[in-house]
């Protein structure tokens, strides 16, 4: 049987057997569920909650059972396989077309995945059911439309390689029929029909798409597509070929955005509004930016005073009253937008005197100076009939020299508050530094004026580091114009930058993937790389991101995001952060002044070794106007001084100095700092004060040192959720540490007791019991009852819990020397956790997991890979530190299997430092250590 979901959503039986009810629309999207989903299992209150979502819980439960029982009438009782209170849809007898297409994707058969695409997901079905079915049926549609518009173009650029024109005619204008509005894609199939010598299709493709353009979205073609038509009909053919001869075959450009309407286009107030308003933008004559030519001074630490003059009237005289006129307005229009802030049009209009229509250029640089202003704007405004031309151009107060940008409109007279506002708009983007893309292309696509210059606020402030004030700015842009997608994307990122408590970006993430087909391909794909960042799907972002910064090598944010996901993401997939560092340093090649590539450069260089360059990183970011605690805590520490006595740290809130205590400890391995600001949090009030216990019980832990952390871990215990049972299973489980029996079935009970009062009523219920119950079954291994750990196991399958359980069930098989089933159950175990989240909190970072996959790879023989899992810790949460000594002596035992001496004693030194004063009933292995290392370490053979 197939199932097809491309085009719409259908169920094809073997000749024709007719489905009866499992047909109904509902019943088939239970099948579409399962199969656009991870694993293709859901739980069924999930399913039930997406499908019917105005029905009581009970009544949806019924409804998907009885969907349930008539799709396995069909497909047979073991397609729709349940496992505890999950469902799961077997592939055995079912045919899916959108995993088929996936394995086409992945392996690179582009003509495959291209016959399997026939039509857009789900195309013309409704399933009427809840706001987040609608969402995840977008983005998977986005996703597969994005696959196909690449198997597209890899399919025509293969037949062009193999001299087969007309089939890549055809997969090229598929391409552009599916990306209708790509400038980069018309030009190439213009270039392929070209080669093919139809230089009349050529020309026509131009001609639609311009007809394209004019009609759908109110602006004129690209310039670049005008300009090869006009190339086309102009250049004489070849006598040998009859093809038109192309003076030179420049590289195609890819249009950053939607193209944007030229100078001469009318400004129309409607819906066209958003293009015209940025008309400017392509008449920059200068293209010059403020930065780096101007003091930032003036309007506060890094805003640019502007001063803007009267215009120059030329024309008719009724529109005389725009000389002084646009002073006003464009004063207004321009003030606070970006970093421009501008002199009051009083004082500028009776500095100047009479009507101010001077043109004598230095006399309005002298009273730009005097009035406190590092840039000024001149203009003329020509009047004709009903129709104005406006020039604006601005010029810095400091310097002499070509102007900083011109920009010019033209329009109906009746449209002057339009004309202005691009006007406005051009002089904003000509502000924005050259590596800033988005900041032009949020002018196009927007059609809110104010809501742009709460965006472009809202960028000032995230690159100064004020990342709350950013994200209030960029949630103010959204409130003005629900549809602006990178704003809602911007304000995502900048919460989360913020770390503000209590405040969630789900909605942000949502709107910015709901409205993200409103953008080109290019930035569309940069949302989607950040949606799957965000849900922790970080092999999916960083092919994405890998993809942008490929084809557009000088993307910043394409870049900087790709690093962000090595580095956060890196210890989860067994690679070192470190990898990001050569992406870190091409991002402020681009962009000297961006300040997240600084900062993760500056964690990175805690380690021994760069503390040259950790010292620069931290005294450039020092310069930022906004007090940041982090830097302020790392600069402290690395300068040797103690954090209790700034009172930025002090006043600092219980979130700041949790990320400040992690930094030291993870990236500077200031152990001793991390206390102080844990010791700090600790003092709070109580619900504050379980994150100071127990970041100070995990300090300790990584120093070996189990009766201290055992202390702080039970004063944890009278706060929050059983943290001494959550912190220690996985370590004790992983032989890390040796505590009697008597303490290992004291937790146990713990954890029993704990089971026993849950509330599992809700999700978090659920969630927490799963936790506490995989802890049973660890602390059950550690205590060599294997009934006890198979009682845990099968209540996880019941659960319907299929991660937690491959995991308890991979200690099971590594105990029993079953190794390739372990990696096996490791990999199946493995679940996508937004590293926010993972860092935070005992179990999502994966430790237990990770840590095994370094004992099996060893046991196995395959010594690289182990390194590689083991050398994981330490670089990525707190809950790592437990793990980390035993994790470089595990290290050193493998480099001197492999003959690399120097590097044992490197591991041996730092777990010997780590355990110095462990306690030794409970590491038994600090002393076999400290003897490894004076063995290595002594002269002659080991």
């Amino acid at each position: 049987m197939e199932l097809k979901l491309f085009g719409g959503l259908r169920l094809d039986t073997p000749e024709g057997m007719p489905l009866g009810r499992a047909g109904q629309p509902r019943r088939l999207a239970v099948l579409a569920l399962l199969a656009l989903t991870r694993d293709r299992t859901l739980r069924r209150d999930q399913i039930s909650a997406l499908l019917w979502p105005d029905r009581t819980e009970d009544a949806a439960r019924r409804l998907l059972s009885s969907a349930v029982y008539d799709l396995r009438a069909v497909l047979g009782e073991a397609a729709l396989e349940a496992s505890g209170d999950s469902l799961t849809l077997k592939l055995d007898s079912l045919d899916i077309d959108t995993i088929r297409f996936g394995t086409a994707i992945r392996t690179r058969r582009w003509g495959d995945a291209i016959a399997l695409y026939a039509g857009d997901l789900l195309a013309g079905t409704d399933l009427e059911g809840s706001a987040e079915l609608e969402q995840l049926v977008d983005e998977r549609r986005e996703h597969f439309l994005g696959e196909f518009a690449q198997a597209l173009e890899e399919e025509g650029e293969r037949f062009l390689g193999d001299g087969e024109h007309d089939r890549a005619v055809d997969a090229w204008s598929r391409l552009a029929d599916l990306r209708p509005y790509d400038a980069g894609i018309v030009l190439r199939l213009m270039h392929v029909l070209h080669d093919q010598g139809d230089r009349t299709g050529a020309l026509e493709r131009a001609r639609a798409y311009g007809e394209r353009m004019r009609r759908d979205l109110e602006v004129e073609a690209d310039p670049a597509v005008l300009a090869l038509a006009e190339e086309l009909r102009n250049r004489t053919t070849s006598a040998a070929n009859g093809r038109p001869v192309l003076a030179q075959r420049d590289p195609i450009p890819t249009p950053a955005a939607p193209p944007i309407a030229r100078a001469g286009a009318s400004v129309r107030r409607s819906r066209g509004l958003q293009w015209a308003a940025v008309a400017a933008v392509v008449t920059l004559a200068v293209g010059r930016t403020l930065v780096g030519r101007t003091p930032r001074h003036g309007g506060g630490e890094g805003q640019v005073r502007v001063a803007v003059f009267p215009f120059v009237v030329v024309g008719d005289s009724e529109y005389r009253y725009l000389g002084a006129g646009m002073t006003r307005l464009l004063s207004t229009e321009l003030d606070g937008g970006g970093r421009l802030v501008t002199v009051s049009p009083a004082a500028i209009i009776s500095a100047v005197g009479g009507d101010g229509s001077s043109a004598d250029l230095e006399r309005q640089r002298a009273i730009a100076s005097r009035l406190g202003a590092q840039a000024f704007v001149t203009g003329t405004a020509i009047a004709k009939g009903a129709r104005l031309r406006l020039t604006a151009v601005m010029h810095s107060s400091t310097t002499r020299g070509p102007a900083m940008n011109e920009v010019v409109v033209e329009g109906p007279a009746m449209e002057l508050t339009g004309l202005v506002d691009s006007l406005s708009v051009g002089l904003l983007i000509g502000d924005a530094r050259p590596a800033d893309r988005l900041v032009r292309i949020a002018a196009a696509t927007t059609p809110s004026i104010p809501a742009l210059k709460s965006y472009l606020r809202g960028d000032r402030l995230f690159r100064e580091g004020a990342y709350a004030a950013a994200a209030a700015e960029f949630d103010h842009a959204t409130q003005l114009d629900p549809a602006f997608a990178l704003a809602h994307y911007r304000c995502s990122l900048a919460t989360l930058w913020a770390d503000l408590p209590g405040t969630s970006t789900a909605d942000h993430d949502a709107q910015a993937l709901r409205y993200a087909g409103r953008l080109a391909p290019r930035d569309r794909e940069l949302v989607l790389a950040y949606s799957a960042w965000r849900r922790g799907e970080a092999a999916e972002a960083e092919r994405r991101y890998q993809a942008l910064w490929s084809r557009y090598p000088d993307d910043v944010e394409a870049g900087f995001q790709m690093a962000e996901t090595i580095f956060h993401y890196g210890p989860l997939l067994g690679r070192p952060i470190d990898e990001a560092r050569g992406i870190f340093l091409e991002v402020l090649r681009i962009d000297p002044t961006h300040r997240g590539a600084r900062w993760h450069l500056a964690l990175l260089d805690g380690v021994p070794g760069r503390h040259a360059e950790l010292a620069k990183d931290l005294a450039e970011l020092s310069r930022s106007p906004v007090a940041d605690v982090e830097v302020r805590g790392l600069t402290l520490r690395f300068e040797g001084k103690p954090l209790g006595g700034d009172s930025l740290v002090k006043a600092a809130a219980p979130g700041q100095l949790w990320s400040l205590a992690w930094r030291l400890a993870i990236n500077l391995r200031d152990y001793a700092g991390a206390d102080e600001a844990f010791g700090l949090i600790s003092r709070r009030e109580a619900p504050v004060r379980f994150e100071g216990l127990r970041g100070q019980a995990l300090l300790r832990l990584g120093r070996g040192r189990w009766s201290d952390a055992g202390a702080s871990l039970a004063a944890a215990d009278r706060i929050g959720p059983l943290p001494s049972v959550l912190t220690l299973d996985g370590p004790v489980v992983n032989e890390v540490f040796f505590p009697p029996p008597a303490e290992i079935e004291q937790l146990r009970e713990a954890a029993r007791s704990a089971l026993a009062r849950l509330d599992s009523t809700n999700a978090e219920g659920r969630t927490m019991r799963t936790t506490l119950v995989t802890a049973v079954g660890r602390l059950s291994l550690a205590l060599h009852d294997s009934g006890g750990a198979l009682a845990a196991l099968a209540a996880l399958v019941r659960s319907g819990d299929s991660a937690a359980a491959q995991s308890l069930d991979a200690f099971l098989a590594f105990r029993a020397g079953r190794f390739e089933a372990a990696l096996r159950d490791l990999d199946a175990a493995r679940r996508p956790v937004w590293f926010g989240l993972a860092v935070g909190g005992p179990h999502l970072g994966q430790q237990t997991e990770r840590f095994l996959r370094g004992e099996v790879l060893l046991a196995q023989g395959k010594l690289e890979e182990a390194l590689r899992w083991y050398g994981t810790f330490g670089e990525f949460a707190l809950d790592d530190l437990p793990y980390l000594a035993r994790a470089e002596q595990r290290r050193a035992e493998i480099y001197e299997r492999l003959g690399r001496r120097a590097e044992a004693i490197k591991s041996l030194d730092r777990a010997v430092e780590l355990w110095s004063d462990a306690d030794p009933q409970r590491v038994p292995q600090a002393a076999d250590a400290r003897r490894a290392l004076a063995r290595l370490s002594s002269p002659g053979p080991s």
